[in-house]
Protein backbone atom coordinates (compact mmCIF):
# COMPACT_ATOMS: atom_id res chain seq x y z
CA UNK A 1 0.00 0.00 0.00
CA UNK A 2 2.84 2.46 1.00
CA UNK A 3 4.51 1.48 -2.55
CA UNK A 4 1.50 2.10 -3.93
CA UNK A 5 1.11 5.96 -3.10
CA UNK A 6 -2.18 4.65 -1.26
CA UNK A 7 -1.16 5.23 2.43
CA UNK A 8 1.52 7.50 3.56
CA UNK A 9 4.78 6.51 4.86
CA UNK A 10 5.40 9.15 7.69
CA UNK A 11 2.51 10.65 9.37
CA UNK A 12 3.60 14.36 9.53
CA UNK A 13 2.75 15.25 13.71
CA UNK A 14 1.55 19.19 13.67
CA UNK A 15 3.71 20.41 16.84
CA UNK A 16 2.21 22.84 18.44
CA UNK A 17 4.14 25.97 19.32
CA UNK A 18 4.41 26.95 23.05
CA UNK A 19 2.31 30.21 23.68
CA UNK A 20 5.30 32.07 25.31
CA UNK A 21 7.62 31.46 22.10
CA UNK A 22 4.75 32.96 19.88
CA UNK A 23 4.25 36.47 22.42
CA UNK A 24 8.73 36.41 21.84
CA UNK A 25 7.82 36.24 18.31
CA UNK A 26 5.71 39.14 17.76
CA UNK A 27 7.69 40.91 20.20
CA UNK A 28 10.57 40.32 17.85
CA UNK A 29 8.69 41.30 14.88
CA UNK A 30 7.98 44.46 16.76
CA UNK A 31 11.00 45.84 17.39
CA UNK A 32 12.36 44.83 13.91
CA UNK A 33 9.47 46.40 12.40
CA UNK A 34 10.24 49.98 14.59
CA UNK A 35 14.11 49.27 13.72
CA UNK A 36 13.50 49.08 10.31
CA UNK A 37 11.62 51.97 10.53
CA UNK A 38 14.42 54.31 12.12
CA UNK A 39 17.03 53.30 9.55
CA UNK A 40 14.60 54.04 6.70
CA UNK A 41 13.28 57.22 7.85
CA UNK A 42 16.68 58.11 8.95
CA UNK A 43 15.71 58.93 12.57
CA UNK A 44 18.41 58.93 15.25
CA UNK A 45 16.73 61.01 18.39
CA UNK A 46 13.72 61.67 20.25
CA UNK A 47 13.73 65.01 19.11
CA UNK A 48 13.37 63.41 15.34
CA UNK A 49 10.78 60.98 16.21
CA UNK A 50 8.27 63.89 17.46
CA UNK A 51 8.95 65.94 14.18
CA UNK A 52 8.17 62.75 12.41
CA UNK A 53 5.25 61.97 14.51
CA UNK A 54 4.32 66.22 14.41
CA UNK A 55 4.55 65.27 10.60
CA UNK A 56 2.03 62.44 10.12
CA UNK A 57 -0.36 63.91 12.48
CA UNK A 58 -0.51 66.60 10.20
CA UNK A 59 -1.03 65.37 7.39
CA UNK A 60 -3.71 62.60 8.59
CA UNK A 61 -5.65 65.61 9.83
CA UNK A 62 -5.27 66.76 6.36
CA UNK A 63 -6.01 63.57 4.37
CA UNK A 64 -9.37 63.38 7.09
CA UNK A 65 -10.73 66.79 6.01
CA UNK A 66 -9.95 65.55 2.39
CA UNK A 67 -12.02 62.53 2.61
CA UNK A 68 -14.95 64.40 4.52
CA UNK A 69 -14.90 66.91 1.63
CA UNK A 70 -14.96 64.09 -1.04
CA UNK A 71 -17.94 62.27 0.50
CA UNK A 72 -19.61 65.47 0.72
CA UNK A 73 -19.37 65.99 -2.75
CA UNK A 74 -20.43 62.35 -3.53
CA UNK A 75 -23.75 62.99 -1.90
CA UNK A 76 -24.01 66.22 -3.55
CA UNK A 77 -23.04 65.16 -7.43
CA UNK A 78 -25.71 64.15 -9.98
CA UNK A 79 -23.15 63.22 -12.81
CA UNK A 80 -22.35 58.75 -12.24
CA UNK A 81 -18.89 59.21 -13.97
CA UNK A 82 -17.59 61.95 -11.53
CA UNK A 83 -19.20 60.37 -8.55
CA UNK A 84 -16.94 57.32 -9.89
CA UNK A 85 -13.97 59.51 -9.92
CA UNK A 86 -14.56 60.99 -6.56
CA UNK A 87 -14.94 57.19 -5.23
CA UNK A 88 -11.88 56.48 -6.75
CA UNK A 89 -10.29 59.14 -5.02
CA UNK A 90 -11.67 58.40 -2.06
CA UNK A 91 -10.52 54.61 -2.32
CA UNK A 92 -6.61 56.19 -3.12
CA UNK A 93 -7.03 58.62 0.31
CA UNK A 94 -8.00 56.37 2.79
CA UNK A 95 -5.42 53.71 1.53
CA UNK A 96 -2.72 56.48 1.94
CA UNK A 97 -4.69 57.54 5.40
CA UNK A 98 -4.34 53.61 6.66
CA UNK A 99 -0.77 53.91 5.72
CA UNK A 100 0.14 56.92 7.71
CA UNK A 101 -2.19 55.79 10.79
CA UNK A 102 -0.02 52.70 10.59
CA UNK A 103 2.93 54.85 10.80
CA UNK A 104 1.93 56.76 13.74
CA UNK A 105 1.30 53.70 16.01
CA UNK A 106 4.20 52.77 15.06
CA UNK A 107 6.15 56.27 16.16
CA UNK A 108 4.12 56.14 19.58
CA UNK A 109 5.01 52.62 19.94
CA UNK A 110 8.93 53.44 19.69
CA UNK A 111 8.55 56.59 22.03
CA UNK A 112 6.79 54.19 24.56
CA UNK A 113 9.56 51.15 23.96
CA UNK A 114 12.43 54.52 24.60
CA UNK A 115 10.95 55.98 27.38
CA UNK A 116 10.73 52.37 29.14
CA UNK A 117 14.51 51.42 27.95
CA UNK A 118 15.66 55.12 29.53
CA UNK A 119 13.74 54.57 32.57
CA UNK A 120 15.40 50.84 32.68
CA UNK A 121 18.94 52.28 32.09
CA UNK A 122 18.11 54.92 34.67
CA UNK A 123 17.83 52.27 37.13
CA UNK A 124 20.17 50.12 36.67
CA UNK A 125 22.63 52.89 36.22
CA UNK A 126 22.08 53.76 40.11
CA UNK A 127 22.47 49.96 40.37
CA UNK A 128 25.80 50.03 39.15
CA UNK A 129 27.07 52.89 40.37
CA UNK A 130 26.35 51.49 44.08
CA UNK A 131 28.09 48.66 43.53
CA UNK A 132 31.34 50.41 42.05
CA UNK A 133 31.06 52.62 45.54
CA UNK A 134 30.38 49.39 47.70
CA UNK A 135 33.60 47.72 46.26
CA UNK A 136 35.72 51.12 46.85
Amino acid sequence: MFQMGILPEHKTRNQRVPFSMKQDLKHLDAITEQVSYLFKHEIIDIESLSSRLAQLTNEKAQLTCKIRNLCKLIRQSDDPVNIEKLKSDRETTQKSLKQIRKEIRLCENIQKRSEALEAMRDQTGGAIAKKEEHYR
